[in-house]
This record gives structure tokens, C-alpha cells and sequence, in this order.
């Protein structure tokens, strides 16, 4: 008879005249509670080896685990789904910059999935950045020097005397804040302790837009866009809704995507304003007030 760890559920039943001892596997002998599973007691082949009831043993074991785990699957409510999944997320942690932009894209508790896809597009550019240039470092051997070297190194110009990416630096510390001060917020030791030297930290940010449509601007562009029309150099309806849009633009005091909308994915998480129109085509949806 083979070691009793090495057989889950193995039970010895009587002995037969001719010495040969009965064997069962027992549900109860693996688990308190088998929760209603048909196959309490299975009678193992007379003269099975010790290796033959191993396997059996493993083999009976494995189908009752599976039959739990199913029971738990269908009793779960959603957040008890989106708790494991959390948990999950947070257990595959490795400690690398990269691990923790991988929580924060996909923990249900995170902000990334649920702002606006516009938005959204913009965190996963400055999320890429930081995945491509600093994923592979360890969270716990940051200090504020770090980031601040990596921010003189994302301002650097792209082409040697091009302009300073002052912007892109900044957007890219402020968004490994986010990352960083939301790992902190599900206690995680390491960001915890460089969100709080973070904190006082500043970064220089680029300065505001001061300019504006002017007048002039609006009126050359909408001319040049009918002259186009005539010339045939575009299509003239085309250059017509163009010139009607920039002048809505200018006259509204409205942003460009206020005039013209905007095409995006369907996504249940799209709010989409009362009233406002929409077109369908495939995966993507066009939304706006003007149409």
C-alpha cells in the first residue's frame, strides 16, 4: 500500500479470505463538506497496484475539487468575481513599474477605463512612454532623483536644436503620480512610501495657450476653403461644411469637436449627452450637436 499523503481519499475496506484487502475512495476523506457530490464512495479494482491507486486517488480527488470549484463559480455575484479578479491582479504584482501600470490599467477600482475614451487615449500614450523608457525598474529602489532625471530625459528635444518636449516630460511624471498614488492607495509598501516623497516634488509644465481664432483667421480660412470649391481642388460641398463649421466656431465661441463631433468606439462606459445625434457605422459610433 502505497504512503497515505500520496492517495487523497484512500480508505482500506475489510479483507477478503484470501488476503485480498478491499479499497474505497472516500469524498469524505478528503474534505469535511463534499457539498452534495454523487460519488462519495468509489470502489478501487481488487489487486490494483500502489501506483494504480495513486493515480485513482489523484484522479477522484481532482474531478471532487473541480466539482467545488464549479459550486463557487456559480455562487459568485459580481463582486465577488471582481474582488478575485482585484486580487489576482494585485498577487501577480512583481514590484517593476511595469507590474504596477498593469494594475492600474485593469483593477475595477481604477479611473482608466472609466473616464472618456479621448481622455483614455491620452493616459496610454503617457503610459506607454513610461512602459517603453522605465517599466523594467523596481518601484522600491526609486527615489525623486530618478524621476526627475527621467523627466530631463523625456524633455529632451526629438532632433538635435528642435524644441524642448516640455509638455511630454511633465505629462509623463503626472501620469506615474497617478500610477503611483493609486498602488499607494491599495497599500502597496513600496509606492506608498514614494507617493509621500513625491509629493513636494514640483516639475516644470509648459506654458497656457494665450492665442486664439482671431477674426481675420476665421474669415481667411473660411474664403480660402470656398476657393477651394470652385477650383475643385476639394470637393464643394466638403469645403462648404468646412467653411460653416469654422464659422459656428468662431461666432459660438465653441471648440472645434463641439462643431464637428467626434468618431469613437462603442463602448458601454460612453455617457452620451441627452439629445445629442449619433451615427452608427460598425465599431464605431459619431456623436455631436450640430449635424
Amino acid at each position: 500500500m502505497p504512503p497515505r499523503g500520496s492517495t487523497p481519499g484512500l480508505k482500506r475496506g475489510r479483507v477478503l479470505k484470501d488476503g485480498t484487502s478491499l479499497f474505497y475512495w472516500m469524498a469524505r476523506q478528503v474534505v469535511r463538506n463534499p457539498m452534495g457530490f454523487p460519488d462519495l464512495c468509489i470502489p478501487l479494482p481488487r489487486g490494483a497496484d500502489g501506483q494504480t491507486l495513486v493515480e485513482l486517488c489523484h484522479g477522484h480527488t481532482a474531478r471532487l475539487f473541480a466539482y467545488l470549484d464549479a459550486l463557487k463559480t456559480d455562487a459568485a455575484t459580481p463582486q465577488d468575481r471582481e474582488r478575485e479578479r482585484n486580487a489576482a491582479l494585485m498577487a501577480s504584482h512583481n514590484g517593476t513599474v511595469a507590474s504596477a501600470i498593469n494594475i492600474y490599467r485593469n483593477h475595477t477600482f481604477s479611473r482608466f477605463n472609466k473616464v472618456k475614451h479621448n481622455t483614455r487615449k491620452t493616459y496610454h500614450k503617457d503610459l506607454k512612454l513610461i512602459e517603453g523608457t522605465v517599466g523594467r525598474r523596481a518601484i522600491r529602489n526609486l527615489t525623486v532623483l530618478d524621476i526627475q532625471h527621467w523627466y530631463d530625459e523625456w524633455r529632451k528635444p526629438e532632433i538635435a536644436g528642435g524644441p524642448e518636449r516640455i509638455d511630454r516630460a511633465h505629462d509623463g511624471v503626472a501620469m506615474f503620480r497617478t500610477v503611483i498614488y493609486f498602488l499607494a492607495a491599495l497599500r502597496d509598501r513600496d509606492s506608498k512610501t514614494l507617493a509621500t516623497e513625491l509629493e513636494k516634488w514640483k516639475f516644470e509644465k509648459g506654458g497656457a495657450r494665450e492665442e486664439e481664432l482671431t477674426y481675420r483667421q476665421a474669415a481667411d480660412f473660411i474664403k480660402t476653403a470656398l476657393e477651394f470649391g470652385r477650383k475643385g481642388i476639394m470637393p464643394a460641398d466638403r469645403c462648404l461644411h468646412i467653411a460653416i463649421g469654422t464659422a459656428a466656431q468662431f461666432e459660438l465661441m465653441l471648440r472645434q469637436m463641439d462643431i464637428i463631433g467626434e468618431w469613437a468606439k462603442k463602448t458601454a462606459n460612453r455617457k452620451l449627452p441627452i439629445g445629442i445625434t449619433t451615427l452608427e457605422q460598425g465599431p464605431d459610433i459619431w456623436a455631436g450637436f450640430f449635424t
